[in-house]
């Protein structure tokens, strides 16, 4: 990080910081601005991935500031996972504008005007921060650091994708699971047997169609592992056979 004494670049950015950590309190969409200046700080040599004699790093010092900017304005919880995994996405903006043959913050301007133009067109697509930080581990994945992304794989990135088509039997079994998992909640002591009722005729339901039934106790589990394992080394065993038969057909022919 800088350090000279007339250069007022990492203050005057630590305040901008705050000042968004105040516009989160209030509602405001402040993460996607705040990966971008963190990207150009990073990018001017202002911050980095060095840790100080505490062990922190400056995704450690930007996040805490941010959040404290943030809590002071309304009373959010902040777990102890969720501030590690936030200051990880910060963490990946800094890594990005560190890019010795990339301009990170330019890579990120063009994504932010690429979704725009694909919201004009009523494309679907992600949220603007969750974007930015794909945009961002896609850039910083090892094949991609020599190169800046293409438009187009920006574009695609981008989109959102097609959530995962939800079968009618995969739902019943969610259900089952489901009930499962209540009937080992306490505050509903006096609803166990009805809720085992339920189960016991959902599971029921997903047998009479023929529908794999999910395995629920510890012994269900075990013997489902199991049954898979089986399952792959049967496979195995197959390909191993048919490749030992397709040997012996070109031995076969080789010696004719």
């Amino acid at each position: 990080m800088t350090n000279l004494p007339n250069d007022t670049r990492l203050k005057d950015f630590m305040a901008e910081v705050r000042e968004l950590g105040r516009d989160a309190a209030q509602g405001k969409d402040a993460l996607p601005n705040l990966a971008m200046k963190t990207t150009i700080a990073a990018r001017d040599g202002l911050i980095s991935t060095e840790k100080d004699a505490d062990g922190n790093d400056s995704a450690d010092l930007i996040y805490g500031e941010y959040r404290e900017s943030e809590s002071k304005k309304a009373k959010h919880e902040h777990t102890e996972g969720g501030i590690k995994g936030n200051t990880a996405k910060l963490r990946s903006f800094i890594n990005l504008g560190m890019l010795p043959n990339i301009d990170g913050a330019e890579v990120l301007e063009r994504a932010v005007k690429i979704r725009h133009e694909q919201k004009a067109k009523k494309e679907k697509v992600k949220s603007a921060y969750e974007a930015l930080l794909d945009i961002s581990r896609k850039q910083l994945d090892p094949v991609n650091v020599d190169e800046p992304l293409t438009d187009e794989v920006i574009t695609e990135v981008i989109r959102k994708k097609p959530g995962k088509v939800t079968t009618a039997q995969e739902r019943l079994a969610k259900v089952y699971e489901e009930l499962s998992a209540l009937n080992d909640e306490k505050e509903l002591e006096g609803a166990r047997s009805y809720i085992q009722d339920a189960a016991e005729m959902v599971r029921d339901g997903l047998l009479s169609i023929d529908a794999e039934v999910p395995p629920i106790t510890k012994e269900e589990k075990e013997l489902a592992a199991l049954m898979a394992k089986m399952s792959r080394l049967g496979a195995v065993a197959k390909e191993a056979a048919a490749a030992q038969l397709q040997r012996q057909l070109d031995l076969a022919q080789a010696a004719e």
